[in-house]
């Protein structure tokens, strides 16, 4: 922890003690009924989210450290950084398209759809391209920062349907908005913005059950469409989520004659929007899932079991009893166990469904010290002063909660059964919220207290906070920052908390003890986000730095002296990270790491070159494989960048620029070719050695056995071609052949391909087990190969459907407001 991190935090805990005081003088309107956000009530949460998101997020803003990990978070490093990095410069040079070459050996952009719709983009983007990629630490952190500001308002909207004060609203705002899941899944940029759209979704859901209208219906829609578009895998969480929710919350309205027919009617009412919405979607969510269910090699069968018995087989398997010290640790904070390193097996065992026990894919809900507190005040109020229905939701509504957390079947249902997965677990945090804002407003603020459930709360508190500093393994300090908090509330409470019958604390109490509610999340935020291994202002990954500038000198030359083919160029040498070198620096590169590559490169890689697959085929790097170099030659890569001398004779020194040596490798295989024979892959699938192998695929083309058997007994040809980029996603050029040839294209082969010969389109075909291949006619011809979204027309005319319905329902729902206004107005 750094001197100047805790400086920030210093400064900003005094700014905190006079937004406090500014507060305690105005506490009267701040604690007086009001069911809308009025100005005070805006300002003063604007205050609490601007002072917490600079304690967290302060160092990154004046540039000491920047807003990327190197330690569990390196995915940050390896992955996220790389992309938006490449978006900017790409949108920048007018290189984006629908296909990126730069992304390993070519990658669709539906696989990347999930970062690349990302609704925050469209705050990242500008400030990118305004501030250029040099300052994209500082663009990362000021849109985490937006997500926290969104999500507290919106929250403080939701909860003017539960609380009466604009004081409970801030303390539950400011609760949902420092969550745990927005602070450390924030870290992944793109994961954090579901937990935004969510709540902003819930809040458009609650207002269309309260009054159905054109303009409200349209904007559940809206919001539907951006959430399935963005992401089919957010989308389905975040509306399975707000399904549940709104079931309950019809439930509680339902006051008439015939309650059923109420929640019946205003279930169809609310699926009205998710239908227009998903058909809006169509233009983003049918490319994406051609892609997802044709190509990637994310997908897969599972173990043949029904639907039904997976279901039921969740249903009846729960987390150990073990984990429960953890659930209830990581309700108060998500860095109280661990704040950057692996949870020890032996404290949470992994299951034989759930082996990923890390501090990010575990459940994540970190409320601060006080939550457990506030939620025992919240039961005893509902238990005590609610109706027996709204008494019979909240126990339905907590049942939710704990299924959740410690039975397997509603983490797999949100990852659609596949297996349980704990990313859904944002959807936790608006009941939670809701509970920890009415237990604030109706016991604690009230000066309503209750004793017992005091006692049990903080007994409960202590008692999680106590397991947790025995067997933390980095936040000691943190468990003690929390056993300070919930022991001054406790004593602020018995010595203060109940000044009168039903006279709530004085102002400074209250506003101190609201302060230590609202404190944990921040702190638990500080520590999860700057105690880490972040990167500093050298080694974030840029295009143009000190660290990369011999890099970058050399691919320069290489353009000018190569600037009209095609090639790859790939480094025995790392700059930022083991794997999207590529997308900062801006080459055709080979390694990458891509959790839906393309199926068939997958294939590709397993069948030839396993070992530069690690650990699943989301990694690939050619370094690791003992005949790497044989890959580079075979998929095109004719230069390659080293910081030490080659002893390789095929390998020929061309350049050097600073301390980087430019090899031309002799042996590549151009971008286009062909080779003497060809090869039908169940011939390949007979052989079984590596060297085998990779001795066939370097002397055969290999391709579907219906394509080899028209060119049985055929004489090489020899092919020749010139080809150059022609647009972001277009290749064009000429070819000779010799004689009736099939050629193979080194990118890989998915849906979306197209090759026109002369101007005629060709049938294509997988060469190589992973890459594009066709037949070629004798002669000199012009070529065209480009690449076009698959399902991208369907697509638009399902968005057009989604907006001809949604134009319908509008027209639908204004005719029967009008109808009822009639009858309202009609004498008896």
């Amino acid at each position: 922890m750094s001197k100047l991190n805790l400086c920030i935090l210093a400064v900003c805990a005094l700014a905190a003690l006079a937004l406090g005081h500014a507060c305690a003088r105005r506490l009267p309107e701040l604690t007086g009924p009001s069911r809308r956000c009025g100005r005070l009530e805006l300002m003063v949460l604007a205050g609490v989210l601007v002072l917490g998101s600079l304690a967290i997020y302060g160092g990154f803003l004046v540039g000491r450290s920047t807003f990327a990990y190197r330690d569990l978070g390196l995915d940050t490093v390896d992955l996220y950084v790389p992309f938006y990095t490449n978006l900017i410069e790409g949108i920048r040079g007018g290189t984006l398209g629908a296909w990126n070459f730069e992304y390993g050996l070519g990658a669709a952009a539906p696989s990347y759809q999930s970062w690349l719709l990302d609704p925050f983009n469209l705050m990242l983007v500008p400030l990118g391209l305004l501030l250029g990629t040099e300052r994209l630490p500082l663009v990362l952190v000021l849109v985490q920062i937006a997500k926290i500001l969104v999500s507290g308002v919106t929250f403080a909207l939701l909860l003017t349907r539960y609380c009466e004060t604009p004081l409970g609203r801030v303390v539950g705002a400011s609760c949902f908005a420092f969550g745990g899941f927005l602070i450390l899944w924030g870290q992944h940029y793109w994961l954090g913005s579901v937990y935004v759209l969510f709540v902003v979704t819930v809040l458009q859901f609650e207002r269309l059950m309260e009054r159905s209208s054109a303009p409200r219906l349209c904007c559940a829609a809206l919001v539907v469409a951006i959430s399935v578009g963005w992401s089919a895998y957010c989308g389905f969480m975040s509306l399975l989520g707000c399904a549940l929710y709104c079931l309950l919350r019809l439930i509680h309205r339902a006051n008439g004659e015939h309650p059923v027919r109420e929640v019946a009617l205003g279930t169809l009412r609310l699926l009205v929007p998710v239908a227009c919405g998903a058909l809006l979607s169509g233009i983003a969510l049918v490319p994406y899932a051609s892609y997802l269910l044709g190509e990637t090699s994310r997908v897969s069968a599972g173990d043949g079991s029904s639907l039904a018995g997976q279901a039921g087989a969740y249903l009846t398997s729960f987390v150990p009893l073990r984990w429960i010290p953890m659930i209830l640790s990581r309700l108060l904070g998500n860095g109280l166990l661990s704040i950057s390193s692996e949870i020890p097996a032996e404290l949470v065992p992994p299951t034989e469904s759930f082996q990923y026990v890390n501090c990010y894919e575990i459940i994540m809900l970190g409320f601060g010290a006080l939550a457990i507190v506030l939620l025992a005040q919240f039961f005893h109020w509902a238990l005590t002063e609610c109706s027996a229905r709204d008494r019979a939701l909240v126990l339905a509504a907590t049942a939710l909660v704990l299924l959740y957390c410690l039975n397997e079947f509603l983490p797999a249902l949100f990852n659609a059964l596949v297996e349980p997965k704990y990313r859904s677990s944002f959807v936790l945090a608006a009941p939670v919220c809701i509970a920890l804002a009415l237990g604030w407003e109706r016991r604690v603020q009230a000066g309503r207290v209750s004793m017992a459930a005091l006692a049990a709360g903080a007994g409960l508190t202590l008692a999680v906070l106590a397991w947790s500093l025995v067997n933390t393994v980095d936040a000691r300090m943190l468990c003690a920052a929390y056993l300070v908090m919930v022991l001054a509330f406790v004593v602020l409470l018995l010595a203060f908390g109940r000044a009168g019958a039903h006279a709530g604390p004085s102002p400074a109490v209250t506003m101190a003890l609201a302060g230590l509610v609202v404190a944990g999340g921040v702190l638990d935020g500080f520590f999860v986000t700057q105690v880490r291994g972040t990167c500093d202002a050298g080694s974030f990954p840029r295009r143009e730095s000190e660290a990369t500038r011999d890099t970058m000198d050399a691919l320069a030359w290489i353009r000018e002296s190569d600037p009209n083919d095609l090639y790859r160029v790939e480094k025995t040498y790392t700059d930022w990270g083991a794997y999207n070198d590529a997308l900062v620096e801006g080459y055709w590169g080979v390694s990458s790491y891509n959790s839906t590559t393309d199926g068939d490169v997958v294939e590709f890689y397993r069948t030839f070159w396993p070992d530069s697959l690690i650990g699943d085929s989301a990694y690939q790097n050619f370094r690791r494989d003992a005949s790497g170099r044989t890959l580079l030659s075979q998929v095109g890569v004719r230069y390659v960048l080293s910081r030490e001398p080659l002893e390789d004779s095929s390998y020929q020194l061309v350049h050097q620029a600073g301390d980087v040596l430019v090899y031309r490798n002799l042996g590549a295989t151009p971008p286009l070719f062909s080779r003497d024979v060809v090869m039908g892959e169940s011939a390949l699938e007979r052989l079984t050695s590596p060297a085998a192998l990779q001795a066939a695929i370097g002397r055969a083309l290999v391709v579907p056995d219906e394509v080899a058997s028209r060119h049985e007994g055929e004489t090489g040809a020899s092919l020749s071609s010139a080809l150059s980029l022609a647009g972001p996603d277009r290749l064009t050029g000429s070819l000779e052949a010799s004689a009736p040839t099939v050629a193979c294209l080194s990118v890989p082969f998915t849906t979306g391909w197209d090759v026109l010969v002369d101007g005629e389109r060709v049938e294509t075909f997988r060469a190589d087990v992973g890459f594009l291949g066709f037949e070629v006619p004798a002669g000199t011809h012009d070529i065209e190969v480009r690449y076009s979204l698959p399902g991208l027309g369907a697509g638009a005319v399902t968005s057009a459907a989604g907006v001809a319905l949604t134009a319908g329902a509008c027209l639908v729902s204004r005719a029967l407001r009008l109808r009822g206004e009639r009858r309202a107005e009609a004498p008896a």
